[in-house]
């Protein structure tokens, strides 16, 4: 898990950032003459024209701002019997990310008596409400260009639909006019090939009872949530989930043993008949995939869990995810999720002293998430274990592949802090098989502690896919040769191939806490 933390980045390089284009309009194809009021969200729309006098597409005006070119918009007050309050508002769009970057010509000619102004800002069709604050804000003569990125994230989620408003008001002004406007956002590049877009499904800021996606009151329990297909809107594989914890939270709230599972699902709600801990396999089109594993750390701000596996969203199902709480422990305290009402859409189940298997119930307190997907192919490797076993003083680290595509090599980072790492070294892998493959690294140089160590999977194509840290911990067991037994934290007898928090007892007597994969 990481905190969000956003970073924009201005250079000037020997290359282009790739741009994806949202609206680009300079009115060439538009016929010249007032534009109507139209309530279609696929054209223009004017809100309290006044008489005539109203926007109206122009090939000639005398208050033509300097960069309008061919066809541009243009208002100007004609009647002193009437004052002009007109928004033009433009074709909507539908942003994919928290940046976009708008920019247009204008030009505002005031007239010296009235009180006359001239303004443009961002407005979120879907909540009707503007966004943050005005573009630009004009009561004086203006003639330029504006460009700036725009951060819509927050309490303006990315939604379905934006548009553009150019707002004149006029007692007695000469007018104004713009073109050429153009919104862009990012194309950003991520290690699988294509673009990484950011979803945003939920926008209230309600904080209740935490019962999804974690519920830490009860030793055990489980949660179902349902996100549909309109409000993904993207196929490609689902790198990281995030959820915004309330500053009503603990500063910080560790739990261990945690599992999450994702599935495609015809179902757009949980049925009113009872909901079973795995849903029913009526319930999920394909197989669950184990996509995390492991602790949580939740804490106020935006928690980031990056899937150990990634799950290859269709963009034709919805998505059920799964929460799996086998921490056996309970607190007072626990962390609290801001959610959204949706009905239905949301299961959970918990108990005491034993893993819930009997009837859930049903919610319409679906949490907010962030969803985290590349839209280009996803990488094709199958990593079935990921262990660290201290021999002597040195760590033999060993990873098996059940099969692979593609496969270039492998980095192993080593970390004091499981947040600061340096590269061991590369293992060359196996380019594309369908055999089973073991590799090994050695760690000569570990440190006293817990070593944390990462993998690091690198495509011929330059594509890479990092997988959950492993612990070893070299504390207490320097000088022991081999671990004789494993248990889980239920003090329960476990094999090498578990995956989780493990007991290790040591040929010495010794015992440590790690973590397989």
């Amino acid at each position: 898990m990481r905190k969000i933390t956003i970073i924009i980045l201005l250079c000037i390089c020997n290359f282009l950032t790739s741009q994806t284009t949202l609206l680009n309009e300079d009115f060439t194809s538009n016929s010249v003459g007032y534009i109507t009021t139209d309530t279609s969200s696929s054209n223009y729309q004017i809100i309290n024209d006044c008489n005539n006098e109203s926007w109206e597409v122009v090939s000639y005006h005398q208050e033509k701002c300097n960069s309008c070119d061919g066809k541009f918009i243009a208002i100007q007050h004609y009647n002193d019997d009437c004052v002009q309050d007109n928004i033009f508002v433009s074709k909507s769009f539908s942003p994919t990310q928290t940046t976009i970057t708008i920019s247009f010509d204008y030009s505002f000619n005031y007239y010296i008596s009235g009180a006359n102004y001239f303004e443009v800002y961002l407005y979120n069709e879907t909540d009707e409400l503007q966004v943050g604050s005005d573009l630009i804000y004009h009561t004086s003569d203006k003639d330029t260009s504006y460009s700036s990125d725009i951060n819509i994230s927050g309490t303006n989620s990315i939604k379905d639909n934006y548009s553009l408003r150019f707002h004149y008001y006029g007692e007695n002004d000469w007018g104004a006019t713009f073109d050429n406007i153009l919104i862009t956002e990012p194309t950003d590049s991520s290690g699988n090939g294509g673009e990484t877009r950011e979803i945003h499904v939920g926008t209230s800021t309600t904080t209740i009872t935490p019962l999804v996606p974690s519920y830490a009151l009860f030793e055990y329990g489980w949660s179902g949530m349902i996100y549909l297909q309109n409000e993904i809107r993207n196929e490609g594989s689902i790198e990281k989930i995030s959820f915004p914890v309330s500053g009503d939270s603990p500063e910080s709230y560790l739990m261990d043993s945690q599992k999450i599972y994702m599935a495609h699902t015809t179902y757009d709600q949980f049925p009113s008949s009872v909901v079973e801990e795995n849903f029913n396999d009526n319930y999920v089109n394909t197989d669950w995939t184990l996509v995390y594993e492991g602790s949580i750390d939740w804490s106020p701000g935006w928690e980031e869990i990056i899937l150990s596996t990634k799950f290859n969203y269709n963009n034709v199902d919805n998505l059920l995810i799964k929460f799996e709480n086998r921490d056996g422990e309970y607190s007072f305290d626990y962390p609290y999720f801001f959610y959204t009402l949706s009905t239905n859409k949301s299961s959970f189940g918990y108990k005491d002293r034993e893993y819930p298997l009997t009837a859930g119930t049903r919610s319409d307190t679906r949490a907010n998430i962030l969803f985290t997907i590349n839209t280009g192919s996803p990488l094709h490797i199958d990593l079935t274990s990921f262990e660290g076993v201290l021999d002597g003083t040195e760590v033999d680290l060993e990873w098996e592949v059940a099969s692979q595509t593609n496969n270039d090599y492998f980095i192993v980072d080593h970390s004091l802090d499981g947040e600061n790492w340096d590269k061991i070294n590369e293992v060359i892998g196996d380019g594309t098989t369908t055999n089973k493959e073991i590799y090994n690294l050695k760690h000569i140089n570990p440190s006293m502690g817990e070593n944390y160590y990462r993998l690091t999977h690198v495509d011929f194509d330059g594509r890479t896919e990092v997988y959950n840290p492993i612990i070893v911990d070299v504390c207490v067991c320097m000088g022991a040769k081999e671990i004789i037994r494993l248990y889980n934290i239920q003090g329960q007898v476990v094999n090498k191939n578990y995956h989780g928090i493990v007991i290790q007892l040591w040929d010495n007597g010794q015992v440590t806490k790690a973590y397989n994969r």
